[in-house]
Order: structure tokens, then C-alpha cells, then sequence
């Protein structure tokens, strides 16, 4: 028994020899793999063979060559001059053979090879196509164009059937008989194909065509005019800037993002009459960089007659906020009455709630028409308020409510919609979506707000201007000439076609405004 024991034991050692010799081998061929990988840029020997297709199919273009090892490396020490370098490196030393079945595939492995080096060179093309529609000219291109795109580049490197799927789901996307399955197989590459290359399903932004010289003069004008009506202030006196903009605010924010469960076996929507889907009122907002005038500061919401009812509207003045004024017009568009008014008012609020302390308002306004309306103008004057026009075209980079402002108010409008909703359980009446407009104004009126205007260079604290400014102004807010601007250089601040009366904007009447000289 004990003889048995021992060779049983015996056995059982030789079974662990073998077994960790197994091991050993399989480590040293694996150490020889991720040397020889570590060798090639971090690629093994097929990818290699792929990356010499691409190299050759491309016409020689080491750059797409490039981008396929960096998509494929294991690497990442390596710098593009070392990259290119290591390419023409391995097609110098490779075989002429290996060569020739890249042009002309004898196996079933160099057709793979081919095909997955013509699949990349395709998909490369395209996105190529995409970057050029959108920087080159101003277009996103849908998922059927860039398919289509695709498949000819396909056909270009000689493999028209190397999607045959694909090209039927193409061909028969957009035809009478195309059906839910085709048009989704479409969607399946396209989701594919925008996670491969960094692509986002949507619509470009689009701005103002401005040359960046013509930027930067205008917004250097406007520096130099604030910083000219500053220097005209007495002693005595603080200059207080005060930025107006009107934004529309929504009758329902029922698109307010969050989260959405996709395991309903109905999926979950809200009940929104039509009504309230569409259009909205005008909010006039007003903004200082200082706490104690933006708290007094007039909010002004134009409504239209159909939505503030005469028995809302009375309804409402019960309990509103005071800085609060609600306009019942036929339409909730601004306009000239409405903005004399309200420079009257700006200018009531500061011969009251700020007598005695020295406060010289400075108002910023957009070249929106019916702010530079003589009548404004001429009102804006007799109440002692210095006028500072924000240049056009230049709104979303030197106006403190569009920069820093609205984004925010909005974000504020859409928490409170969506906490009242979960609170209430039910629709949003116009009274209670009223009081929760006065929630977001009530915000708006004790925040502060001195960052909004020192990111647009106000006032010249030489502070950090924000992104999309400071890709102008790399050095910094400029620090601008003393002097008044001529008429030509106030024109550029102006409305195009504007009828410009220059003393409206230096000089005033005897016995009304002082003489700014």
C-alpha cells in the first residue's frame, strides 16, 4: 500500500512539472509576442500587414497611415515624426511578396487583409468628408449623405461589395419601398460610425460672419467709449453700468432635460395643451454689476392680451414682486413707447431709491432698432443716463445678460417648472406659472452679478475676459486712448443705416444734461 501511495504521489508531481512547465512556455512566447508588438509601434504581426495596405492603397499618404496606428497601438510614447518614420521603415524591409497580395489578394487572409485596410481608408474619408462640410461649408451632413460618401470611396479602392448590406440600405433609404428595418440598419451604422470618429448628431451653431479684425476693432471702439463715458463722471459720482436685453421666456418648459426610462412598456410623455407649446412672453431684463441697484433694478414681462387676462393681471399685482411690471399688450414684442417708458422708470428708480448716493448709470444696450429709436435716445438724455451701445454682431461676446446671464435664469426657470410639476402632480396653470416666473426673477434680483460684466472688460479691472472674447484678446482686455469717438467710429457702434445725431450722444440742451466734452 505504502509502494502504491508513493507512486500515486509520484505521478501527482510529475502532473505540477508539467503543468507549470506549460506555463513557462506560454509566458516566453508571450514575452516574445509583446516584445516583437513592442518592436512593431505597439502592433502585431497581422495589424502590420494591414497597416502596409493602408500605407499602399492610399496612394502613400503616411498621414492616414498614421491615424490607423493610432488607433490600433498598444503605444503610447510615440511621437508622429517617430510614427511616419516607423512606416517607411517597414515598407522598405518588407518582402515584395507580402507586397504584391496587398494590390492582389491570393488568400482568404489577404482578402481580409484588404478588406479591413479599404474599410479604414472608406471610414477615414468620410469623416474627412464631414469635417470639410462643416468648417469649409457651414453643413452637417445627414447619415444617409456620409453613408453614401463612404460606399463610393469604397468603390474607389476597387471593393463596390464590401458593404452589399449597407448599400442596399442606402439605395433604399429614402425610396417608396424603404422600410422600418432599412431605415435602422442605416441608424446602426450611423451611431457606429459618429462613436468611431467623435461625432455628435445635431445642428451646427451658427454665428455672426464677422472677419476677426472687424471683432476686434468694434469691441476696442466700445472698451474705448466706456472707458470715455467713465472718465466723464464727476468725483462725487460712481458710474453703475446697467445692461438691457429682452429674451423670451416660454409658456411651458416641458423640455426640460433629464431622465427618461426606456424599460416602460409605454413610454412616458406629457400632457402639454398645444397652445402652450408654442410662443411665449417678453422679459425686458436689467443688470448691474452692483448688488444694491440690481435688487430695485425694473424687470418688465410684455404678455399678450390672450394669455394675461385682464382678471390675471389683477389677480397677479396682488402679490408681485415690486422691481416686477407686467405689460398687457396686443402683442409681447418690444417697442419704442414701451422702451421711453421704461428708460423713464430706470431713471424714476434712481432719483428715488438712490438720491444721495452718487450713482451715474451707464446703459448697455444691443443694436436691436427699437433701442436707438430717436425718442429713446433723446428720453435716455433728459433722465441723466449715459448710453453705451454694444456693437452689432458683437452681442455674444461684450453683452453680460447673453454671455453669463440668460443661461443661467434659464437653468433657474426650468428647476423651478420641474419641481412645481413634481410637487403639484398635475398641468401648470397660467397663475401658477406666473409665480414661478416671479421665483426666477426674485433670483435673478439677489444674485451677483460683477463677474457678468468684468468677463466683457467692465469695467477695466484687467481681469480675465471669457473664452470666446479671449480668443481675440489673448493679451487681455485692451487698455484704450482717452478720447470721445468721432461720428464715423460711434456709427460703427450703431445699427447699419442709422441716422446718427452726434450731439444727441455728447451734448445736450442748457439747463438739461451737462456737456459731455
Amino acid at each position: 500500500m505504502k509502494r502504491v501511495a508513493d507512486v500515486s504521489a509520484l505521478e501527482e508531481a510529475r502532473e505540477k512539472v508539467r503543468a507549470l512547465q506549460k506555463k513557462v512556455r506560454s509566458t516566453s512566447r508571450l514575452c516574445r509576442s509583446e516584445k516583437q508588438c513592442w518592436a512593431n509601434a505597439g502592433l502585431n504581426p497581422r495589424q502590420c500587414i494591414v497597416l502596409l495596405a493602408v500605407y499602399v492603397l492610399s496612394g502613400f499618404n503616411v498621414l492616414l497611415a498614421v491615424e490607423f496606428l493610432k488607433s490600433k497601438s498598444k503605444r503610447q510614447d510615440m511621437e508622429q515624426p517617430e510614427q511616419e518614420c516607423f512606416i517607411e521603415e517597414l515598407y522598405l524591409r518588407t518582402e515584395l511578396e507580402v507586397l504584391l497580395k496587398v494590390e492582389d489578394p491570393v488568400t482568404a487572409k489577404d482578402v481580409g487583409v484588404r478588406r479591413e485596410a479599404v474599410r479604414f481608408i472608406a471610414n477615414y474619408k468620410a469623416n474627412g468628408f464631414v469635417q470639410e462640410m462643416n468648417c469649409v461649408h457651414g453643413v452637417a451632413p445627414t447619415s444617409l449623405r456620409t453613408a453614401r460618401e463612404y460606399l463610393d470611396h469604397c468603390e474607389k479602392l476597387g471593393a463596390p461589395l464590401l458593404n452589399r448590406r449597407l448599400r442596399d440600405h442606402v439605395v433604399d433609404a429614402n425610396g417608396p419601398e424603404a422600410t422600418s428595418s432599412t431605415r435602422r440598419n442605416l441608424r446602426k451604422w450611423s451611431r457606429r460610425f459618429r462613436k468611431r470618429w467623435c461625432l455628435r448628431y445635431g445642428a451646427l451653431r451658427p454665428l455672426d460672419d464677422l472677419p476677426a479684425d472687424e471683432i476686434q476693432a468694434k469691441v476696442g471702439l466700445f472698451w474705448r467709449h466706456a472707458d470715455w463715458l467713465q472718465g466723464k463722471v464727476p468725483e462725487s459720482q460712481v458710474p453703475v453700468f446697467i445692461n438691457l436685453d429682452e429674451t423670451a421666456i416660454q409658456y411651458s418648459y416641458y423640455s426640460a432635460s433629464g431622465l427618461v426610462s426606456l424599460t416602460l412598456s409605454e413610454k412616458p410623455k406629457v400632457m402639454v395643451p398645444k397652445g402652450d407649446r408654442r410662443g411665449g412672453i417678453t422679459h425686458v431684463a436689467l443688470l448691474s454689476p452692483v448688488l444694491r441697484v440690481q435688487q430695485h433694478l425694473p424687470q418688465v414681462l410684455i404678455c399678450n392680451t390672450r394669455k394675461l387676462t385682464k382678471t390675471l393681471l389683477r389677480q397677479l399685482n396682488v402679490n408681485k414682486p415690486d422691481n416686477v411690471w407686467l405689460l398687457r399688450r396686443r402683442s409681447a414684442w418690444n417697442s419704442t413707447d414701451i422702451m421711453v417708458w421704461l428708460i423713464q422708470l430706470i431713471g424714476y428708480v434712481f432719483r428715488t431709491k438712490f438720491s444721495g448716493m452718487g450713482f451715474q448709470p451707464i446703459l448697455l444696450m444691443d443694436a436691436a432698432s427699437v433701442h436707438w429709436a430717436q425718442p429713446v435716445v433723446r428720453v435716455a438724455r433728459l433722465q441723466s443716463i449715459f448710453l453705451l451701445p454694444v456693437p452689432p454682431a458683437c452681442t455674444p461676446l461684450v453683452q453680460p445678460l447673453d454671455v453669463y446671464a440668460f443661461s443661467r435664469y434659464k437653468q433657474k426657470l426650468e428647476c423651478l417648472f420641474r419641481d412645481y410639476r413634481m410637487a403639484q402632480q398635475g398641468p401648470v396653470t397660467a397663475h401658477a406659472w406666473f409665480h414661478i416666473l416671479f421665483q426666477a426673477i426674485d433670483w435673478l434680483r439677489s444674485e451677483p452679478w460683477h463677474q457678468a460684466f468684468s468677463l466683457v472688460g467692465l469695467p477695466n479691472q484687467g481681469l480675465n475676459l471669457h473664452q470666446n472674447l479671449a480668443k481675440h484678446f489673448s493679451g487681455g482686455r485692451l487698455s484704450c486712448q482717452p478720447g470721445r469717438l468721432s461720428p464715423a467710429e460711434l456709427a460703427t457702434l450703431l445699427p447699419r443705416r442709422y441716422k446718427l445725431v452726434y450731439t444727441d450722444w455728447i451734448g445736450a440742451p442748457e439747463h438739461i444734461m451737462p456737456l459731455l466734452e
